[in-house]
């Protein structure tokens, strides 16, 4: 049976046809809208040097360099707090609707809103760079989102790409929350790069303040290696993601940064330079008068096992039983000729107050001295400083202790947010400043952001002419403090001098990078070398064509005296300065 139209809609629509012509244009325009098909022609910013980059209301969609697709996909936004095993319970999966509006021949803002979240990303091009600042707004009236993840687009290279291209497994990340985050000891540097013969592609945060991020470029093939299949190593794809450890409450928003070089220029500083300018902004040059001249290091505490009604602290014996009056004088008469031989700057000491039977062999409490080694201590200082040397003493700043039971210590870290935890910090610090140290060794310190914190502090606190040496480093916290370094040297058993030594827990490449970031850092780096080298001191050429200032228990130094005082003249000017500067 047919259905008639209602008589007085007919009648309304042969009295007004250009109405319903109208009504019907409209409803053929607004059906793509309905269904979430784009109209918007994409955004294409094509730069001189063969680079073009696309976008379309998906996000950064594709990448060309020389006519070749070298990226493509959708840059957005996913809630990542899986990666600090939150329950992640802020929706941001499935985008709801989208748009694109060009702002001019150089820049554009995509807008992506998703069930709990909206998202505004400003894309703005300048030769081979985008730069990605992303608004995150968190619509959920209740719970806040922990990490922020943006990701989406894989990047392909013709072979392999070499460089820094920081990879975890998803389930290792779960396993260790938060320990990926630059800046930290598994992730030292914040700028990234990948390159092989004719792409190299750079990438660096951009924030406002420095905060916890994962640059990530994760394999496009997890697959397990097999008889027929090479190991993921060999893929020459890579997904890019980027993570932000931030927290957005409910109904507020935050704005994060990133940024992408894409270039047929694979020199890893060229892709690194904008991470160079990001960081020089935001942390600055060092803000310590660096000096590179020799250190001796003394280790005073032996073990508690050593500790006798003779040796109540147990200390090593002889001229390191600090807590005698006959050790002290020995130790200085001992060390203060040693170091004049060789034009160093002066000691520092392991382990000043013994061996504690409560534990930490290097304690939190370090200006708790013995009494016998308090009063000992004036001795030390003026013959010391009467010789034109510096003293020196190990810390370690990143904690404080805690009474586990009757027999032991345990140690609880330190809040850099805290006023009051600070200025106790300081205060041990200024205690040993004031018995003439101007050498700090910081130990178990340089794997946190808030170690960076801590460093930003006392260096606040100390001014420019005190040294310290972190253990463990990270790019961010180069500004504050030097590094301690531990080098093996290989000798003559290495035919390439490039090789012929190594650096514990920091790659070659990763402290020439430093180098570059941070001309000035100091260093103080203790070798490991075989009896032959400390004899011919091959070793020092190598450590300080790389900057490094040697770092020698006494035997060593007195072993290798002769050639380092040979080798001083070609790397120092007359005032003890590196003669080239980074």
């Amino acid at each position: 049976m047919a259905v008639s139209k209602p008589p007085e809609k007919a009648a309304c629509l042969r009295a007004y046809p250009n109405m319903a012509s109208r009504w019907a244009l409209a409803l053929f325009l607004l059906l793509p809208l309905l269904a979430g098909a784009e109209t918007t022609p994409p955004f294409v910013y094509a730069d001189k040097a063969g680079v073009q980059f696309t976008v379309t209301a998906d996000g950064l969609t594709a990448i060309t360099l020389a006519g070749r697709t070298v990226a493509k996909g959708n840059w957005h936004a996913v809630n990542a707090d899986w990666i600090n095993k939150a329950p992640g319970k802020v929706n941001i999966g499935k985008i709801l609707d989208k748009s694109m509006t060009v702002l001019d021949n150089h820049s554009v803002l995509v807008r992506q809103r998703y069930p709990d979240a909206e998202v505004t990303f400003r894309y703005t091009f300048a030769g081979e760079d985008v730069t990605i600042k992303a608004k995150v707004e968190n619509t959920h009236p209740t719970e806040s989102i922990q990490v922020i993840g943006f990701q989406g687009l894989q990047l392909s290279w013709q072979t392999p790409p070499q460089g820094m291209l920081p990879c975890m497994h998803g389930s290792w990340l779960v396993a260790h929350p938060g320990q990926f985050f630059h800046p930290s000891m598994d992730n030292k540097i914040g700028g990234t790069y990948g390159a092989d013969a004719t792409l190299g592609v750079g990438a660096s945060p951009l924030n406002a303040t420095l905060l916890p991020t994962i640059t990530m470029w994760d394999y496009a093939d997890w697959t397990p290696v097999n008889a027929n299949k090479n190991s993921r190593e060999f893929c020459p794809r890579r997904n890019l993601q980027y993570f932000v450890a931030q927290t957005i409450e409910p109904e507020s928003a935050r704005t994060f940064g990133f940024q992408i070089r894409v270039s047929a220029n694979t020199d890893w500083r060229h892709l690194l330079q904008p991470y160079k300018e990001y960081f020089t902004t935001l942390l600055g040059p060092v803000r310590y008068q660096a000096d590179p001249r020799p250190i001796i290091q003394m280790c005073a505490n032996k073990s508690v096992q050593y500790i006798t009604p003779q040796n109540p602290y147990g200390y090593h014996d002889g001229w390191m039983r600090l807590d005698q009056k006959e050790g002290v004088q020995q130790f200085c008469d001992q060390l203060i000729p040693l170091l004049k031989s060789v034009n160093g700057q002066g000691v520092i000491i392991w382990g000043q107050q013994g061996s504690e039977p409560r534990g930490a062999e290097y304690r939190p409490d370090f200006d708790v001295l013995p009494p016998e080694t308090e009063a000992n201590w004036v001795t030390l200082q003026a013959r010391f400083h009467d010789a034109g040397l510096k003293l020196g003493v190990a810390t370690r700043p990143d904690s404080m202790p805690i009474r586990l039971d009757w027999k032991s210590d345990g140690l609880v870290n330190l809040n850099p947010d805290d006023p009051g935890q600070m200025e106790m910090l300081w205060a041990r610090f200024k205690h040993m400043i004031d018995k003439g140290c101007t050498l700090f060794y910081m130990d178990c310190f340089g794997m946190r952001i808030e170690d960076v914190k801590i460093a930003r502090f006392l260096r606040e606190k100390m001014g420019p002419n005190i040294l310290t040496f972190s253990e463990m480093s990270c790019d961010a916290i180069l500004p504050y403090t030097g590094l301690y370094l531990e080098v093996g040297f290989h000798g003559d058993d290495v035919k390439d001098p490039e090789n012929a030594g190594n650096i514990a827990w920091l790659s070659a490449q990763q402290w020439e990078i430093m180098r570059w970031l941070v001309p000035g850092i100091s260093t103080a780096a203790r070798p490991h070398i075989a009896d032959k080298d400390s004899k011919t001191g091959n070793y020092y050429r190598w450590m300080l064509e790389r900057r490094m200032t040697p770092l020698e228990q006494p035997w060593q130094t007195q072993a290798g005296a002769l050639p380092l005082k040979a080798l001083l003249p070609v790397y120092f000017d007359e005032k003890g300065q590196w003669k080239k500067n980074d």
